[in-house]
Formats: structure tokens, sequence, C-alpha cells
């Protein structure tokens, strides 16, 4: 039964630990809503209240001082179901915080600056974000706090998920500045472009227009050609006519 009790305790010592360092991320992450995240807080409310019972039996300290080692494993394990959904939340919360950041850092830059600053964006780390999406949803999908001998493997393999994503988002923060140097120089360069196709077109146009008045006025200078009128012959009867007395 101390072997069980020794499991239980190191396996709510690591689910406790992982879930704090996750709440604490995510107040860093997301300052103004996930202070009023607290369902975490509440998760780990009612674990401490189960440890405190654990421990209070363990050193006799119930009204009836008996020692039963199975309450306090039956206390131990609710505890670690707390710790465990309150993992689950915090972890959930962040995959969520970090995915929509990832969006919003990239969401004011063109395709073509992204591929010239991180090219393995599109070919590699936009596929993966997808793979680690339905990853969490499978997780999420398989939360069961029953399982008590897999609780510490669910929250292992959730962890590594996400670090990569967090991975993934500082690989992408890093280069937020470089992004925004090559869409200005892009914008830059287009307006160039745009100003001399605009001033083509006008020189264009001018020498269009200075075209068509020079040759106006050569056609004006010119005299119209005359021709002269044929010579009027007389009517054939007229002179067949004999003269009039």
């Amino acid at each position: 039964m101390q072997s069980a009790l020794d499991g239980l305790w190191a396996q709510i010592v690591e689910v406790h630990n992982e879930a704090k360092t996750l709440f604490l991320l995510g107040e860093e992450l997301d300052r103004d809503q996930f202070r009023d995240f607290i369902q975490p807080i509440n998760e780990h409310r009612h674990s401490l209240e189960h440890i405190v019972r654990a421990q209070a039996n363990s050193l006799g300290l119930d009204p009836d001082g008996k020692k039963d080692e199975q309450y306090q494993c039956d206390s131990l394990r609710k505890a670690l179901g707390h710790e465990y959904r309150a993992f689950f939340d915090c972890a959930d919360w962040i995959g969520i915080i970090l995915r929509e950041d990832i969006e919003e850092t990239l969401r004011p830059y063109g395709a073509s600056s992204i591929h010239a600053v991180l090219p393995e964006y599109y070919p590699d780390l936009r596929p993966r974000i997808q793979e680690i999406s339905e990853s969490i949803a499978q997780k999420r999908g398989d939360k069961n706090v029953s399982k008590d001998g897999q609780i510490t493997d669910d929250v292992r393999g959730y962890k590594a998920i996400l670090d990569e994503l967090r991975d993934i988002h500082r690989q992408i923060t890093r280069v937020q500045g470089a992004l925004e140097d090559h869409q200005s120089r892009t914008r830059r360069e287009g307006g160039r472009k745009w100003m001399l196709s605009v001033l083509g077109a006008l020189v264009a146009g001018g020498i269009i227009a200075l075209a068509g008045v020079v040759l106006g006025r050569r056609t004006e200078a010119t005299p119209p050609s005359r021709t002269l009128p044929p010579e009027q012959e007389a009517p054939a009867d007229s002179a067949s006519a004999p003269p009039q007395g």
C-alpha cells in the first residue's frame, strides 16, 4: 500500500507542476482573459482539499485518530484527478492562445513576404500546425480521469505537443520584424513601379496628343487642290438643227 501511496504522490507532484507551468505561461500570453479563467484554480482548490484529508489521516489527525491507507489512496486519487483536469484546462487554453497568436502575427503579411522570410512555413510549419490541432482534439477527446495509471502519460504526451507548438510560435515571432521590413520594401517597390507606369502612360499620352496637334496643323497649312471643270460641249441636237429664217 505504501508503494501505491508513493506512486500517487509522485503523479500528483508531476501533474501539478506541469499545470502550474502552463497556468503561469497563460497569464503571460493572455493577461486580459486568462486572469479570469478560474477553472484551473477551482481544480487546484479541490485537489488541495483531498490532499489535506489524506495527510491528516496519515498523521492521525482525524477525530477518531485512526490511520487508513486505503482512505489515503482514495483521497490522493481524487486529488490527482483534479490536478489532471487543471492541467487539461490550462493546456487547452494555451493551445488556443498559441494558434490564435500565430494567425494574428501572420495575418498582416502577404504570402510572398512569408515565403521570402520564412520559406519553411507553407511546406512544413503550416501543415504541422494543422496536425497539432488534430492531435490536441484527439487528446481532449481521450481525456479520462478514471485511468489513473495513464494520467501521467497523457500529460506528458499533451505537453510534448504544446512544446512543439511553442517552438513554432517562437520561430514565427522571431521573424515578425523581418516580415515587416520585407513587406515595407515590397510596398515601396510596388509604389515606384506604379509611379513609373503612370508617368510612362502620361508621357505616351502627351506624345500622342502632340503628334495629333502637329499633324492637324500640317493639314491646315496645305492648300486645297483645285480641279478645273471640263469643257462644256454643245448638245448634239442643237448643232444639227438648221438655221432659222
